[in-house]
């Protein structure tokens, strides 16, 4: 009885151990010069899970902020000018908000 529980473990972790992996795409010839500042905007919570959508605005913050080709505009100053513009969710950001949020943040930008 033992052995044939070993058995089943010992192929359960083998049958887990070969899933498939995430994929890690890098391209290190990448240019990121049209790219030197960056607003990140909020992310929608469609999980449920309270914050989510915080949460995962300040993982990209953080991991943008390790990166040397960036300067990150403070989210203090992305909140300000959507509360300026009167912006309560990303869904309401189309291509002409995103052109009127550049402007706004503009001088922050340079």
């Amino acid at each position: 009885m033992k052995n044939r529980l070993m058995i089943i473990y010992i192929f359960l972790f083998a049958v887990i151990g070969c899933g498939p992996k995430p994929d890690i795409f890098v391209k290190k010839e990448i240019n990121f010069q049209p790219f030197k500042t960056i607003a990140i905007m909020p992310f929608n919570n469609f999980s449920g899970q309270e914050d989510a959508g915080k949460q995962v605005s300040n993982s990209f913050l953080v991991q943008l902020l390790k990166k040397p080709f960036f300067k990150v505009v403070d989210p203090g100053e992305v909140d300000r000018v959507m509360r300026e513009e009167r912006i309560r969710s990303s869904d309401q950001i189309d291509y002409e908000t995103a052109r009127k949020l550049k402007v706004q943040l503009s001088p922050i930008l340079s």
